[in-house]
């Protein structure tokens, strides 16, 4: 999975630089205790800053070897690992479009209630999909089409009538049986 995130490049570096330096705090400040007065003290402690940076340098080419930028935008990519957001509350909002897309399996998990939007048309779409719960509710404020080679009505399997349908009763009455139903919708 690819997960491409606009920002500014400078915020991503400065986390960056936060992280390594919180786990190594001899990094966030390389300046001696002890202040050198001869040459000789003077260039070890320089040698001993320098090899400081270094690591730091080493350790921030490490972590944004995860990044990518075009000097406008930047991706962060694991191909061989996890990406992990984790916050108390995290909102992305996108200008134009948002793509998300898994190479095997996707999943979105609610602790509480999820709600799915569109300001005009909203498609769930896969080989077999299914709406679950302990109550399901399909609503249209105005017309509502269920289409398919063949629609089932809870467990269904008795054509249902439609204009024109024959319908079979029985001598002395009763109930009637359809007799050339509809062939594509089922009922109980």
């Amino acid at each position: 999975m690819r997960l491409t995130i606009t920002l500014g490049f400078a915020a991503v570096s400065m986390a960056l630089a936060a992280s390594i330096t919180a786990q190594n705090p001899a990094l966030t400040s390389p300046r001696p205790l002890v202040v050198a007065t001869d040459p000789a003290s003077r260039i070890a402690v320089l040698e001993r800053e320098v090899a400081a940076l270094k690591a730091a340098v080493a350790a921030l080419q490490v972590k944004t070897q995860l990044v990518s930028s075009d000097g406008r935008s930047f991706a962060i990519a694991a191909p061989a690992g996890t990406i992990q957001f984790q916050a108390m509350n995290m909102s992305t909002t996108v200008s134009t479009n948002e793509t998300v897309t898994a190479g095997a399996s996707y999943s979105l998990s609610a602790g509480g209630s999820a709600s799915m939007k569109a300001a005009t048309a909203l498609t769930l779409q896969g080989t077999t999909a299914q709406l679950l719960g302990q109550t399901t509710a399909v609503k249209a404020v105005q017309n509502l089409a269920l289409t398919g080679a063949l629609v089932t009505l809870n467990n269904g399997g008795v054509p249902a009538a439609r204009v024109g349908s024959v319908v079979t009763v029985p001598p002395g009455g009763g109930a009637g049986t359809i007799t050339n139903g509809s062939p594509t919708v089922l009922i109980p």
